[in-house]
């Protein structure tokens, strides 16, 4: 399955191309899709990402993202392993909490520490344009766009289960 951005709204695109629902009939969400629409005319107040580590080892860069816009409006997405896509939901939080760490009881300690990509990548007040979410080959692909053609791309790879998080700068100027 795909996603794909077709005028303002993200629909789920069949392994043949063919719409198939939207992003709210997948997630049973219908404030979602709107939400999306939303993103444009509105600017990246903050970007968090929250890490998940497993003793001393980072197991995801991104096992949740929180994206809060000018608008006071607030945006998450994770990767869901079944069916592997991005999955985004909104939310009626101004500030992602924290995790306090915890240990198993064979003394395994999981951490969630928050990346504050807004600032890292220079985004707080930028214009944002849209967020979109599908696959390539193996990865699971979610991008956050940016007026100026910037994007923040989160990836999964599907079969090695690691995550990415880069920044593409934009040619507009």
């Amino acid at each position: 399955m795909l996603f794909r951005q077709l005028r303002g709204a993200v629909v789920l695109m069949n392994d043949t191309g063919k719409a198939c629902g939207t992003v709210s009939d997948l997630q049973g969400i219908p404030q979602v899709e709107q939400s999306l629409r939303e993103l444009t005319g509105t600017s990246c107040e903050s970007l968090i990402a929250r890490e998940f580590w497993l003793d001393q080892r980072l197991v995801n860069r991104a096992c949740y993202v929180f994206l809060r816009t000018s608008s006071g409006s607030s945006l998450g997405w994770f990767f869901n392993d079944d069916p592997e896509v991005w999955q985004a939901e909104l939310l009626e939080i101004l500030e992602l909490p924290p995790i306090e760490a915890f240990a198993l009881d064979d003394g395994s300690v999981f951490h969630y520490p928050q990346a504050d990509l807004a600032a890292q990548f220079e985004l707080r007040g930028k214009p944002l344009a849209r967020w979109l979410a599908g696959e390539s080959g193996p990865f699971a692909k979610a991008r956050l766009e940016f007026a100026d053609g910037s994007a923040v791309v989160f990836d999964y790879d599907c079969q090695t289960e690691r995550d990415s998080i880069r920044f593409e700068p934009g040619s507009l100027g």
